[in-house]
């Protein structure tokens, strides 16, 4: 049996439309990292650290790959840190940047850096609800016991924000559900 024509057509919009978003969204990101390489190129001969490791932070925010692999290159540092004491590893996490992630990891990053906040790339993942990205970061070995701040831990963080996939994959992995934080909280009092 054959679909009809009109039902066809009604399953190709819905599909198209629920792809929109992430259209959309992959042709912004491009569009903004044409932007940030354009601004790039036109101070690359004179940049100094600060500007390029500034500009390897907005590669980070943005997911633009390209550019973060040319700015390692050129010598940015993956150690550098924001007015927040954050590393570029752990602000593509905090946006979602798995592939940065995973580059930043292959180039050496450390993976359980500490914000001022005491917050690490896979806190703060798991605060924002990542789970792609809170997956790498445990795979490559990341410490799922280090507290963020107030000695929130990454399970606790992620019952806060509602987020079940990723409080089952930390479960999963080892995370300690009865593990509290400085003011006796654990996760089931978060996640409440």
């Amino acid at each position: 049996m054959f679909a009809s024509p009109l039902r066809v057509a009604a399953v190709i919009a819905a599909t198209l439309l629920c792809l929109a978003p992430f259209t959309t969204r992959a042709l912004a990101n491009a569009k903004v990292c044409r932007n940030l390489e354009q601004r790039y190129e036109q101070i690359e001969r004179e940049a100094d650290s600060i500007e390029i490791n500034a500009t390897l932070f907005s590669a980070a925010d943005k997911g633009c790959e390209d550019l973060a692999r040319r700015l390692l290159d050129k010598g940015a540092s993956l150690e550098a840190r924001d007015r927040l004491g954050a590393e570029p590893l752990a602000r593509a996490a905090v946006a979602g940047e798995r592939e940065l992630v995973a580059l930043f990891l292959d180039k050496g990053a450390p993976i359980d850096a500490r914000n001022i906040e005491g917050s690490t790339a896979l806190f703060q993942a798991a605060e924002q609800g990542r789970p792609p990205v809170v997956r790498l970061l445990i795979e490559r070995g990341a410490n799922i016991s280090l507290p963020g701040r107030n000695g929130i831990t990454p399970l606790s963080a992620a019952a806060y924000m509602g987020s079940a996939p990723i409080v089952q994959f930390l479960i999963e992995k080892g995370a300690d559900p009865k593990a509290s934080d400085k003011t006796e909280k654990t996760a089931i009092i978060y996640a409440a």
